[in-house]
C-alpha cells in the first residue's frame, strides 16, 4: 500500500469500523495471538480502525499498548475446564455484539467460537475465523488418540459449522493454508493475514529488572523463549547442547513457563546431566527483562515441531539476535534459503551448535542478513496497514465510508 493512497473504512455509525476479537484466554503466557491482538489494534487506531479484546480469566497482560477499558473478561463457568464454558461469554456477547461491525474469532476447539458464532447469528454480525494452526494435522492428530477422537468428534458437531459460518478464514503463512484442507472446504472465502512486524529502529536496553537475569560480560548467551511445551522441543535443545560439548564461556538461557510437570522433566534432565552451570531457567520474562534477553544473546533458538508462525522469532530479529529454527516453524518459509533453518533431529542442531553458532562472523552475518530480508515483508507499518485492509475488506459495509491516510511513519 502506497503511503498516498488512502485506506476507506466504513461502519455502522460512520465513526470507523470497530471489531471485536473474541480469545479463550486473557493470559499472555499461553502463547502469541493475544500479544499480536493487543499490538495491532493499539497501532490500527492511528487508521481508524477500532478494537476491542474479549476473553475469558483475569487478565495477564504486560506492556499492554491498548486502552484497558477495551479490554473485557468474563469468568470461566464453574465447570468449564480447558474448554471454557461460560455462560457469562454467551450474556456479554448477547448485550454487546451489536456494537461492532465484525468480530474475529482466535483459536479453535474451545466454548468462545461456539458462542460467538451463536451470538453473531442472532444478531445479524459477521464473523471471521482466525485459528492460528490449531487445526492442521498436528494439532488434530498429534496429541494422542484420545485428543485425536474428541476433535474428530467436536468437528462434526461444532467446530465445522463454526468455521463454515463465518465470512472470511484467516491464515498466518501460506503452509498454514496448505495443510488446513478442510477448513478451507468449509470457508466461504480465505485470506492471509500476516500477524506481526518489526520496526525499523529499537531503543537499546538498560540491565534487566531481575539481576538473576543479568549476564556477564564475555558470556555467549543463546536464548530460548516461549511456552514450555512438547512440541518446542526443549528437551532436545538440552540434549543437542549436551552432545556439542559447548565451552564454559557459553550459557543457555530457557526463559519461559509451562505445565509445571514439564518443567520439573526439564530441570531434572538439566541437572542429570550436570549442565546447571550452563543452562539457567529463567521463567516468564516480559517488559525490559524480555527486551535485555533479546538484545544480550547471540542466538535466538527455536526448534519447535510445530509453529503456526512464530511471533517471538520476528522480536528476537528486530532486536538484533541471529535466530536458528526448525523447518516447522512456518514462518520459515519467509527466510533466506542460506538462513539457520533446521531439522528437527537431534544430531543438526548438535551439529550446529558445534560450529556455526559459535563463529561470530558467520553470526553477524545471519543477523544482518536476515534481518535485512525480513523486514521488506514484516515492517511494521506494513503489516498494520494490511491487518485493517484485510479486515476492511471482511466487515466493511458499502456505505458511509470514511477516508483515513496511511501511516507516514511508524507509530510511537
Amino acid at each position: 500500500m502506497s503511503s498516498s493512497s488512502p485506506l476507506s473504512l466504513s461502519g455502522k455509525s460512520g465513526q470507523g469500523l470497530r471489531v471485536l476479537h473474541a480469545l479463550t484466554s486473557l493470559d499472555e503466557r499461553y502463547g502469541g495471538p493475544l500479544r499480536l491482538v493487543l499490538d495491532l489494534s493499539a497501532r490500527a487506531e492511528a487508521l481508524g480502525l477500532e478494537s476491542e479484546v474479549l476473553g475469558l480469566g483475569d487478565p495477564e497482560v504486560h506492556d499492554n499498548p491498548l486502552d484497558p477499558s477495551k479490554i473485557h473478561s468474563v469468568p470461566v463457568g464453574k465447570f468449564g475446564g480447558s474448554y471454557g464454558y461460560s455462560p457469562e461469554l454467551r450474556k456479554w456477547l448477547a448485550e454487546n455484539v451489536d456494537r461492532f461491525g465484525g468480530v474475529v474469532v482466535h483459536g479453535a476447539w474451545t466454548y468462545h467460537g461456539w458462542a460467538v458464532a451463536m451470538e453473531c447469528g442472532k444478531a445479524g454480525i459477521p464473523y471471521a475465523y482466525f485459528p492460528h494452526g490449531m487445526l492442521e494435522k498436528w494439532a488434530v492428530n498429534g496429541q494422542g488418540p484420545l485428543n485425536t477422537l474428541k476433535k474428530r468428534f467436536y468437528w462434526q458437531l461444532f467446530e465445522r459449522r463454526i468455521c463454515s459460518g463465518s465470512k472470511c478464514s484467516f491464515f498466518t503463512t501460506e503452509r498454514e493454508m496448505e495443510l488446513s484442507p478442510a477448513v478451507v472446504g468449509e470457508s466461504r472465502k480465505t485470506m492471509l493475514m500476516r500477524p506481526y512486524g518489526m520496526d525499523a529502529a529499537f531503543a537499546p536496553t538498560a540491565a534487566p529488572s531481575n539481576p538473576a537475569l543479568f549476564q556477564l560480560d564475555g558470556m555467549n548467551v543463546a536464548l530460548f523463549l516461549g511456552r514450555l511445551h512438547p512440541k518446542k522441543n526443549v528437551a532436545m535443545l538440552i540434549d543437542s547442547w549436551r552432545l556439542a560439548k559447548m565451552p564454559a564461556d557459553w550459557r543457555l538461557v530457557i526463559a519461559g513457563s509451562g505445565d509445571a510437570a514439564y518443567e520439573r522433566e526439564l530441570r531434572a534432565l538439566v541437572q542429570k546431566h550436570g549442565l546447571g552451570d550452563q543452562i539457567q531457567f529463567a521463567n516468564f520474562v516480559h517488559g525490559n527483562d524480555k527486551t535485555y534477553l533479546l538484545q544480550r544473546a547471540a542466538w535466538f533458538l527455536l526448534p519447535s515441531s510445530q509453529e503456526n508462525f512464530g511471533v517471538a522469532v520476528l522480536e528476537a530479529v528486530q532486536h538484533g539476535c541471529a535466530v536458528a529454527i526448525s523447518e516447522g516453524v512456518y514462518l520459515a518459509e519467509s527466510f533466506r534459503p542460506e538462513s539457520e533453518v533446521l531439522p528437527v533431529r537431534a544430531e543438526a542442531w548438535t551439529q550446529f551448535f558445534s560450529s556455526r553458532m559459535r563463529d561470530l562472523a558467520s553470526r553477524q552475518r545471519v543477523r544482518d542478513l536476515d534481518r535485512d530480508h525480513l523486514m521488506k515483508t514484516f515492517g511494521m507499518t506494513q503489516i498494520t496497514e494490511s491487518w485493517v485492509r484485510n479486515l476492511a475488506d471482511v466487515f466493511s459495509s458499502v456505505s458511509d465510508p470514511i477516508q483515513v491516510q496511511p501511516f507516514s511513519a511508524a507509530p510511537r
